[in-house]
């Protein structure tokens, strides 16, 4: 036989990059990968921050509400785990290093402030296991005055 087919994980660039493209075509339909393209475009001729492409690249995992009316008005129907999933590929595929690195940098940040691009914000609201998922993070400084726990946990009980 000739399995000389390299497994999975060690899939060439070209190759993670057209299956990228096809997991965010299919989740976000043509119109919100349109908007994909537009947004990454913008981050790479730096007309926005990695901190704007973070958040942007969040909100279009949100799902519209129907407008057949079915939807119950909810706001919070989020394609987390998409989101959560697609972002490592998606930021292992950027060419530039610092670009990448600055990405990681505002994920690490918002997911100690509780914000996950896989939604469960509310069970991360305790302080604490952000810091293991990332060795590398200073402990949280929830003293900035704000009182970050609490506002996380108000939040969480209002849902």
């Amino acid at each position: 036989g000739h399995s000389a087919r390299p497994p999975p994980s060690s899939l060439d660039p070209r190759q993670k990059n057209q299956n990228l493209i096809a997991a965010l075509r299919s989740g976000l339909g043509d119109e919100g990968y349109q908007r994909f393209k537009a947004l990454s475009t913008s981050f790479r001729n730096e007309e926005i921050g990695p901190t704007d492409y973070y958040i942007r690249y969040r909100e279009l995992f949100r799902k519209r509400p129907a407008s057949n009316g079915n939807s119950n008005g909810r706001s919070d129907d989020y394609d987390g785990s998409l989101a959560a999933s697609l972002w490592a590929d998606l930021v292992s595929l950027l060419p530039d290093f610092n670009k990448r690195q600055a990405l990681w940098e505002v994920h690490h940040r918002e997911v100690s402030k509780g914000n996950h691009l896989s939604g469960s914000a509310h069970v991360h609201a305790r302080a604490g296991p952000q810091q293991e998922e990332y060795p590398g993070l200073p402990p949280s400084t929830s003293s900035s005055g704000r009182g970050g726990g609490v506002v996380v946990a108000v939040v969480v009980a209002a849902e």
